[in-house]
């Protein structure tokens, strides 16, 4: 009994290991992911502002049309 469970213990541990061969293909895969939500992250900020400068042009138009009618 007691040899089975060092046995199913031993495997259980030699599983683990089995994964490890994983390791620089996941660590990979996860450096670009990084890299890809990093250039996300970016062309979005980039995108935010340009829309904000676009928005704050159009309200700036419209104040403009507005204090031209206010002095009618």
């Amino acid at each position: 009994m007691v040899f089975r469970e060092a046995l199913s213990g031993q495997k259980q541990a030699f599983v683990q290991l089995v994964y490890i061969r994983y390791l620089p293909e996941a660590y990979n895969a996860a450096l670009r992911e990084v890299s890809r939500r990093n250039s996300l992250q970016s062309s979005l900020k980039q995108s935010i502002q340009s829309a904000t400068q676009n928005i704050h042009e159009v309200y700036q138009q419209e104040v403009a049309k507005r204090e031209r009618y206010a002095t009618y």
